[in-house]
């Protein structure tokens, strides 16, 4: 694990031992980060990847699920709701955009590290595991029968959120337990997917 650190910045965090720190002249750091105006510190370390056997799901479980997302912002926001609202875990089907995306990570605010999250979960698979665990799914979809305030949220339950064009593919459909949705007022047609994970988990 590296720690790079413009030299321009004065205070330098302590730094836990294992953690080997490089001080950069401004000029190359800023070569080195991808934004236009870095925040003076740049962490590079291992990329950590878990199962869903490494998952504890505890008493009553809430576990987020994203299906295809596309937008790195949108995915990042969704794991800072997440966390926020206390999901056991975040699982990502093959096709979503990456977890280590550097926008996904910017978008996170740090709440990557709060939530365990599965990176490129194949869909059959986590809908068996889903089950075998008695985890209700509940899709966010247009055409729900039901508003989402209106669900049994007391219960173990998934929540999928689909793809911002196409919504959910059609393994998730099939395997819903309720397909939900959220009320729109007024001539706004829909909802991103950051927004709607938002709505669905207050």
């Amino acid at each position: 694990t590296y720690l790079i650190i413009n030299e321009t910045v004065k205070n330098v965090p302590k730094i836990n031992q294992g953690c080997q720190v490089l001080r950069l002249p401004n000029n190359l750091f800023k070569k080195v980060s991808d934004t236009v105006s870095p925040q003076g510190i740049i962490a590079v370390a291992e990329q950590i990847e878990i199962s869903l056997a490494d998952i504890i799901l505890g008493a009553n479980p809430f576990v987020v699920v994203l299906n295809g997302l596309q937008d790195p912002g949108n995915l990042g926001t969704i794991i800072r709701t997440s966390a926020a609202a206390g999901a056991t875990t975040v699982l990502l089907t093959e096709g979503t955009v990456d977890l280590y995306n550097l926008k996904v990570i910017r978008s996170t605010m740090g709440s990557l590290f709060q939530v365990p999250i599965i990176n490129g979960l194949d869909d059959d698979e986590a809908v068996k595991w889903l089950n075998y665990n008695s985890i209700n799914i509940m899709v966010a979809d247009l055409e729900g029968e039901e508003y989402y305030y209106s669900a049994n949220l007391k219960e173990p339950f998934a929540l999928v959120i689909g793809n911002e064009n196409r919504g959910p593919n059609d393994i998730w459909r099939k395997a819903a337990y309720k397909k939900i949705k959220i009320p729109i007022l007024g001539s706004t047609e829909s909802l991103n997917a950051s927004s709607s994970c938002w709505n669905n988990s207050i």
